[in-house]
């Protein structure tokens, strides 16, 4: 299915609202979340055997920042 929520390039362009339909929504939306998901559960298993005075926070909050909203 083509999803024009998905067809932004280049980036920071609007997409064509009147091509979405819900079904559209929905689908980008699971799609960031998994991403997102991905994302964090990298972080979180680089850092897992780490004692916490050792974690690079500047790293971490860096990578959360830059997560695609």
């Amino acid at each position: 299915m083509n999803n024009p929520l998905f067809e932004v390039e280049p980036l920071n362009v609007l997409p064509a609202f009147s091509k979405i339909k819900p079904s559209h929504v929905e689908q980008a939306v699971k799609q960031v979340i998994s991403d997102n998901k991905k994302i964090i559960e990298t972080l979180c298993d680089t850092n897992n055997d780490q004692d916490i005075s050792t974690l690079d926070t500047k790293e971490i909050v860096s990578t959360l920042e830059n997560i695609d909203n």
